[in-house]
């Protein structure tokens, strides 16, 4: 269930040219750990979540962001 809300939110970045990218939570049992980043593909520059030390967000805050950005 996880990996397919994953490619949903992947694809809604992609339709942004971004990427989508997972790091943390590699195990699906803790799927609560699991964090991702919005990144510029090539040189893999985050643009999500912003500001330095936090590594990453939950799927639905990504999802959040991609669909309003400006908020």
């Amino acid at each position: 269930m996880q990996e397919q809300y994953a490619s949903q939110v992947r694809g809604l970045a992609l339709t942004k040219g971004l990427d989508l990218v997972r790091i943390g939570g590699l195990d699906e049992s803790l799927d609560h750990d699991t964090l991702y980043q919005v990144v510029v593909p090539g040189p893999n520059t985050k643009i999500f979540p912003p500001g330095r030390g936090i590594e990453g967000a939950p799927l639905s805050e990504v999802e959040d962001w991609l669909s309003h950005p400006w908020e």
